[in-house]
């Protein structure tokens, strides 16, 4: 098996897209080539197919390097070496120890806030009730807490 980050997470959004973030293994160079599924984040319809507004979609038309057999239409974003994480409205921050608002214009994201937990953070993901699950990294002063967060009245 090998060492290195694999960094996979899945998520569906409210379009019903499928979202699927690959790390690079420690490779470094696969995570710029579109013929491989490391070090990227992936789209996908809920039937495994390729959306046509994929930004790499018709790549192999375009770039005579990129054969019909590479994974490239499936490509929404690359060059990406550990993504331990994948949410939409939050992210989870391990070296800014914190969660990180974003908001999503379009085709733009932007940092909207970002809230310092003196932590490193794994992991963010909202309850069915509104509540934030937290997950803390096992470093440091942190014991890897799992914290639930709710707005205050």
């Amino acid at each position: 098996m090998g060492r290195g980050h694999y960094g996979h997470r899945l998520l569906f959004d409210d379009a019903g897209f499928l979202w699927i973030s690959s790390g690079e293994r420690q490779k470094f160079t696969p995570a710029q080539d579109l013929q491989t599924n490391l070090g990227k984040v992936l789209r996908l319809r809920d039937d495994g197919s390729v959306p046509e507004d994929n930004p790499f979609v018709h790549d192999s038309e375009r770039d005579p390097l990129v054969d019909d057999e590479g994974i490239c239409g499936q490509i929404w974003s690359l060059g990406h070496r550990n993504p331990l994480g994948i949410a939409f409205a939050l992210a989870a921050g391990l070296s800014s120890r914190a969660i990180v608002r974003i908001e999503i214009d379009g085709d733009k994201a932007r940092e909207a806030a970002c809230y310092d937990l003196g932590a490193r953070i794994r992991s963010v993901v909202e309850g069915p009730d509104g509540a934030l699950w937290v997950l803390e990294d096992e470093r440091g002063d942190s014991g890897g807490r799992l914290l639930r967060l709710t707005p205050k009245d």
